[in-house]
């Protein structure tokens, strides 16, 4: 029971006995039910029935912590959705979050949790999105046609013929307002839009002047950490299910014909002995506990416990 535990279940229990009183006119029986069987076991000096307790009153809060907590939620659930579009585990880890329009924030110390809920190594703030993307110019419809009228089409083949050096000289000239001369054709500055082509492996989500995005490039290393919280995971479950007690040390042997999930588990064993209370060995058991089978991105597994 570490001090982190600690804080987590005292917030659990106190916005329990919270909810309890609230809820009570409403709900009287089972408010009370829970009361008696939670609230008066850890508090043997509180009152008997919730109804006897005293009403919660309303108490200060921390406006700044609150805005700085739902700016941290905004960015994981953006940041989940690019996952989820991309069909990315939430196990998968991944090179960097990069947050632009956050940077007047500060989310210095929150930067631990952003790492741990997205599974990113890395965490990046931008002034603007351009290390991000280049932008390219492209026809506005709306007003091309009445401007081009039959060499709208003309001027669309033009513009989607530019190689990428041509694309950045223009765009130069059209932020810049200078005059733009385009094969045979002279364009004008309403008649045209910008749009931004993002980097390989750059996925973004925005909403309003916040942008959120994610490397999602994996490479060998971050591809072995997701293998090794795929084992990790199912060791856990394995654990569970041959019903031993969250404390007790094991002898844990992990079988496998693949030579990259062998570099893997190399890689990891202290790790995963760590984390599962174990002696890590490589080799069959005798007379396991428990033993179970199950595929690890393809490979095929064995896990046997003993206690």
């Amino acid at each position: 029971m570490n001090d982190e535990k600690y804080s987590a279940y005292q917030s659990l229990y106190k916005s329990l006995k919270t909810m309890l009183q609230v809820m009570a006119p409403i709900i009287p029986y089972m408010t009370d039910y829970v009361w008696i069987n939670l609230i008066t076991k850890v508090e043997p000096g509180e009152a008997f029935s919730v109804h006897l307790s005293e009403f919660p009153k309303e108490s200060s809060y921390d406006q700044k912590l609150l805005d700085e907590t739902d700016q941290v939620r905004n960015i994981v659930t953006l940041a989940l959705r690019i996952k989820n579009e991309n069909n990315l585990k939430l196990t998968q880890p991944l090179r960097k979050l990069y947050l632009c329009g956050f940077k007047h924030l500060s989310l210095d110390e929150y930067e631990g949790i952003l790492k741990d809920e997205l599974n990113v190594k890395d965490i990046e703030y931008l002034d603007n999105k351009d290390l991000l993307c280049t932008p390219y110019l492209t026809l506005d419809f709306k007003t091309a046609g009445m401007t081009y009228k039959e060499k709208v089409n003309h001027v669309k083949e033009l513009l989607l013929n530019l190689n990428d050096d041509e694309m950045k000289e223009l765009y130069t000239k059209y932020s810049e307002n200078k005059e733009m001369v385009l094969g045979d054709m002279k364009l004008v500055h309403d008649t045209l839009k910008v749009l931004y082509k993002y980097n390989e492996g750059i996925k973004v989500a925005e909403e309003n002047d916040k942008l959120v995005a994610l490397d999602t490039t994996i490479n060998d290393k971050l591809y072995e950490e997701f293998m090794y919280r795929k084992l990790l995971r199912q060791c856990q479950v394995a654990r569970k299910e041959a019903n031993y007690d969250v404390v007790d040390r094991i002898k844990l042997s992990v079988i496998v014909e693949d030579e990259e999930v062998k570099n893997m588990l190399n890689n990891y064993k202290e790790q995963i002995a760590q984390e599962t209370l174990s002696s890590l060995s490589f080799e069959k058991l005798d007379n396991p506990d428990y033993e179970k089978n199950f595929e690890l991105l393809d490979y095929n597994v064995l896990l046997q416990l003993k206690k």
